[in-house]
């Protein structure tokens, strides 16, 4: 259930920041928040809400035991010698 709701999130996401009808709704200059032109704070405030995204869904997965990161060096790298 929890990759079906971050799908949602992460596509209602990418409407919010480049649909063009959406985008265009913010598109404006004022106004100004924490000194940016709001445009400006709008692409910042969703570059924000993807990684904060990503980094729930990464904890979550962690959590539950479902994330497969194997990691083992390659043995022919010069570094591993």
């Amino acid at each position: 259930m929890k990759t079906p709701l971050f799908v949602l999130y992460f596509t209602a996401l990418s409407l919010l920041t480049c649909a063009p009808g959406l985008f265009d709704m913010t598109n404006h200059i004022e106004p100004w928040v924490l000194g940016l032109p709001f445009s400006m704070f709008w692409q910042f405030l969703m570059a924000f809400m993807f990684c904060v995204g990503f980094f729930a869904w990464y904890r979550l997965d962690d959590k539950s035991g479902e994330l497969d990161l194997d990691i083992e060096p390659d043995p022919s790298h010069e570094f591993n010698r």
